[in-house]
């Protein structure tokens, strides 16, 4: 199996456990991945995502 294979698969059961989760749990993950992604790109740039808007506002 290639790392390409194993990644599908991995990706295939991810949404098979996904789909089995009622609606609500999934929004709810969907939500904490965005503020988790959107913490992990503050910690990178320096900038908070909060600030972010206020900048973009701004501009």
């Amino acid at each position: 199996m290639t790392e390409d294979d194993a990644r599908r698969m991995a990706n295939l059961e991810a949404d098979n456990r996904r789909l089995r989760r009622p609606p609500y749990v999934v929004h709810l993950q969907d939500r904490l991945d965005a503020r988790a992604r959107a913490q992990a790109a503050a910690d990178v740039s320096g900038v908070a995502p909060g600030d972010r808007l206020r900048i973009a506002q701004a501009d």
